[in-house]
């Protein structure tokens, strides 16, 4: 199982923890990592993502039923 929040604060190590990463680039920015990250992770195979409910948009619902 992967978490969306762990795997986007992975992508940015320069930030001590996620709020701090939001903080800094905006919550906007951070909206558009979800969305970006959910379109890269859902082609593996095997895998379980863990996401957070304001992860969910109209385009990454359909990404992910694509891949269901």
């Amino acid at each position: 199982m992967l978490d969306l929040d762990q795997y986007i604060h992975s992508q940015h190590p320069e930030f001590k923890n996620l709020g701090d990463y939001i903080r800094d680039v905006g919550f906007e920015t951070f909206r558009n990592d979800e969305k970006d990250s959910i379109i890269e992770l859902s082609s593996k195979q095997d895998l379980v993502l863990s996401l957070g409910g304001g992860s969910l948009s109209a385009e990454t619902i359909s990404v992910l039923e694509s891949f269901t």
